[in-house]
């Protein structure tokens, strides 16, 4: 949820995210792979920005389901990923007594 958190806001200044995103899901489609998820995110992808910025956050089945097969692989760099990550875990931690 945290990682697509922040391509939500990276979206909103950089539209050619869901582009890359589209490009992707329809490599997907075309090997066969991850079709499904696909389909789904081409859905989503084709609706105002808004809108895919709130699925990316959608806490409902479906967008936890859908973000295990994401499209959006790539938006955040690996020194962010791993930023990312660390900050979720010390608030997990800080959490859980």
């Amino acid at each position: 949820m945290a990682y697509h958190a922040l391509v939500a806001n990276r979206l909103r200044a950089d539209p050619s995210i869901a582009e890359m995103a589209q490009q992707r899901a329809r490599a997907w489609i075309a090997c066969g792979e991850h079709v499904y998820y696909a389909e789904l995110w081409l859905r989503v992808l084709a609706q105002p920005v808004e809108a895919i910025e709130a699925r990316l956050v959608d806490t409902s089945e479906e967008a936890i389901a859908m973000r295990q097969s994401t499209p959006f692989a790539g938006v955040l760099t690996p020194k962010e990923r791993w930023a990312l990550w660390r900050s979720v875990k010390l608030r997990l931690m800080a959490a859980d007594p």
